[in-house]
């Protein structure tokens, strides 16, 4: 920041400790000029969006700030300075052919770090950054579906292959379930399809400050057109741009255009109904009108193979062909979470120097399988019964001695012993006032078609499969009371 006198060095300190030091460093830098002259505060800029945009951002602060300094009404004045705007205009002049030629480069690394930006896109007039590498993206052949996440896959898969010719695709789920995953497979496997245009992979956060590291830098213009140029826009994390109305007007000029020209517009939210009350009316309409396709935590499957993929990802160690199913079965949590567990469990063989087994496997993570589940109420366990086996609501609570509600009410004992902490006395009672012997019969009963001996003629076909899907709709709070 170029300062004039003490006063305003000493203005600047002190709007320094109300916004913080970063934000002071970001917007209040060597391309601005201070001058305080009680009760006068002067700003000088070099383009006019930089006015209206510190104006709108920043004005306020800077009047109350003025006025408690000078002890009566303060005027601030923010005005385009002759010299700074000259010397931007020399610094983008001194860059010819950049803008028109660099976007086809960053296009191709899709998800390019700030310092790989032309100077002028990224705001940066100063010595070109070192390069960074760029980041390996995951592709969509290493993403675990499970049952629970098969139609996101789909949807991806045909993103990238170009099945889907225009329009928006939206994933949504909480966090550690793969959304941001599943758009680095699609800009991978769009880049390697010879059908495919120019992709564009952004977060939310980066999408936001390279607009407005454009809009200080009066580049809007070359900025908006060497986004527009791509067919395929992905963007993680949409949700992060609640509040930001600007930013949301400008992308949702970005999705006019790719609409008319027939790109696809990819996004990622971890809950779409929370998400669109934050969105501009305008730009939720456009996405509400796309596919969408949830996510849910991993499922039992997706657990053992992210375990087992993240194991091979590590120097070699031994390990016994039950565990994976154990993780699966018993750990609970996010995609990271599993990673993490694996990671941990690996340490803890290597530095004892023996291999992975259950006992271990036990020993060293048991105590994530109580943290990680959070007890459930009676009415979670019927609500799921009743949605995914189709049954009347409150069937289960009824008198009737329907053999076809026989197997329901086992379920329903079996997962109420293991995800409540209600008495089988308790659990007897809200299942229409059955017996205590009646739940631990049917708990036993589950338990006996589960295990590897069962050789009973009426154990129900698919029961395992039913099982795990009750437990994931349990264990992701996906139940609707």
């Amino acid at each position: 920041m170029i300062i004039r006198d003490l006063n305003t060095s000493e203005f600047s300190r002190l709007l320094a400790e109300r916004i913080g030091e970063a934000t002071h460093k970001l917007w209040f830098g060597d391309q601005i000029k201070l001058l305080w002259s009680p009760p006068t505060l002067t700003v000088g800029v070099a383009n006019r969006h930089f006015v209206e945009w510190l104006s709108e951002r920043y004005g306020k602060i800077l009047a109350d700030l003025a006025k408690e300094l000078a002890g009566e009404e303060a005027t601030v004045v923010i005005r385009i300075d002759q010299e700074l705007f000259r010397q931007l205009r020399d610094r983008l002049g001194e860059q010819p052919g950049k803008v028109a030629t660099q976007p086809n480069r960053i296009s191709d690394t899709t998800n390019a770090p700030p310092s790989q930006l032309p100077q002028a896109l990224a705001g940066n007039f100063g010595p070109t950054a070192s390069r960074k590498p760029v980041k390996r993206l995951r592709s969509l052949a290493s993403f675990f579906p499970g049952i629970t996440n098969r139609q996101a896959l789909t949807a991806a898969n045909a993103v990238g292959k170009r099945l889907i010719s225009s329009g928006t695709v939206l994933f949504a789920g909480p966090h550690g379930v793969g959304k941001t995953h599943l758009l680095e497979g699609i800009a991978l496997a769009s880049r390697e399809s010879p059908q495919s245009g120019k992709t564009l992979l952004f977060s939310a956060e980066e999408f936001l400050q390279k607009f407005l590291a454009n809009l200080r830098s009066n580049t809007t213009g070359q900025w908006r057109r060497w986004v527009r140029a791509h067919e395929l826009f992905l963007l993680d994390d949409l949700h992060r741009l609640a509040g930001k109305r600007s930013t949301q007007e400008e992308l949702l000029h970005h999705l006019d255009q790719l609409q008319r020209q027939g790109g696809i517009f990819v996004a990622s939210t971890t809950d779409w109904d929370k998400c669109r009350t934050c969105l501009i009316p305008e730009l939720a309409d456009r996405l509400s009108s796309g596919v969408h396709s949830k996510l849910a935590l991993p499922d039992g499957l997706s657990k053992s193979a992210i375990f087992h993929q993240s194991l091979e990802s590590m120097d070699r160690v031994l390990m016994a062909t039950e565990v994976p199913a154990w993780i699966g079965n018993n750990l609970p949590g996010t995609a990271r979470e599993i990673q993490g567990a694996a990671q941990t469990l690996w340490l803890a063989a290597k530095t004892r120097g023996v291999p992975i087994d259950l006992e271990l496997a036990r020993e060293v993570l048991g105590h994530l399988t109580q943290t990680t589940q959070s007890p459930k109420q009676l009415e979670d366990i019927e609500a799921a019964i009743t949605r995914i086996l189709g049954l009347d609501w409150g069937a289960l609570r009824g008198k009737s001695r329907d053999k076809r509600l026989t197997v329901p009410r086992f379920l329903a004992s079996y997962l109420a012993r293991k995800f409540t902490t209600a008495s089988a006395t308790e659990i007897g009672a809200f299942l229409g006032g059955r017996s205590h012997s009646t739940v631990l019969d049917g708990d036993k009963r589950i338990k006996a078609w589960m295990g590897p001996k069962s050789g009973n003629s009426d154990r129900p076909p698919g029961l395992e499969v039913l099982i795990e899907r009750l437990e994931n709709h349990l264990q992701a709070n996906q139940t609707d009371r």
